[in-house]
């Protein structure tokens, strides 16, 4: 949906050449040569494949079994990957590979509910901590790492007590109910926001000047296409679906 709808249009316009194989090596999400920022689109991909076979894996251990062989293998994956570091920097991106095994352990461990448990005892203290651990994550963001070297140490930590905030009344009744609508189209933003600010509209978007002014111009112009685009997808599989009931 995101490549038909962006790719052609560029090329229509000339504002990229055709190639055959440019193309579809783009179309599969092996290469980024018409949007140098969707570089992540080939891991993407290559998760949405790994997931599967994890989740099987985790389908035949019963809880206690599958509690204690991922915990162990998860700490030794961590420990060998941080080890050898450097010696596996060969690998493209190899710190992605950590963040989607960081992010695999919380959901496979389901740490964030056994310690939301722990928190909900401590009543107010837990924003108290919450606060100090986001600063402490941000501050060692900041001096010790200038990329995502250590981001499948930090990011676990980070999203974990923001979601602490997120959870508690205030935020349910106010922000809570924008970030989900806006979570509804994430996906659309996430892969069409570097079309608007790079690629076709860059004037317009940098016109605003000010870098809050262009991160809401360039959020509401991805927002709205993800909803156009939500639209289409939705009503062209009701299409299908009602031809497949005919047949």
């Amino acid at each position: 949906m995101f490549f038909f709808a962006f790719i052609p249009l560029g090329i229509i316009f000339g504002r990229f050449k055709f190639n055959l194989n440019n193309f579809l090596l783009s179309f599969i999400g092996y290469t980024s040569p018409y949007n140098a920022e969707w570089w992540y689109v080939k891991y993407y991909c290559i998760f949405m494949l790994i997931l599967p076979v994890l989740y099987l894996i985790d389908y035949f251990l019963n809880k206690k079994v599958h509690y204690i062989v991922t915990s162990i293998t998860y700490v030794m994956l961590f420990v060998l990957f941080t080890v050898f570091y450097d010696k596996l920097l060969f690998i493209e991106n190899f710190a992605v590979y950590l963040c989607f095994l960081s992010g695999m352990a919380c959901v496979s461990l389901n740490l964030f509910d056994n310690l939301e448990n722990l928190y909900i005892k401590m009543r107010w203290v837990k924003y108290l901590i919450a606060i100090v651990l986001i600063l402490f994550v941000v501050i060692l963001r900041m001096v010790f790492s200038s990329d995502c070297t250590y981001d499948y140490l930090f990011m676990p930590v980070l999203v974990f007590n923001i979601c602490i905030f997120l959870k508690s009344g205030i935020f349910k009744k106010t922000v809570n109910k924008v970030l989900f609508f806006i979570g509804r189209y994430s996906m659309y933003i996430w892969l069409t926001h570097t079309f608007f600010a790079y690629y076709y509209f860059q004037s317009f978007i940098y016109f605003f000047r000010y870098s809050i002014l262009i991160f809401i111009i360039c959020m509401l112009c991805s927002l709205a296409c993800g909803i156009v685009l939500d639209f289409i997808h939705k009503k062209v599989s009701a299409l299908f679906l009602r031809k497949d009931k005919r047949t």
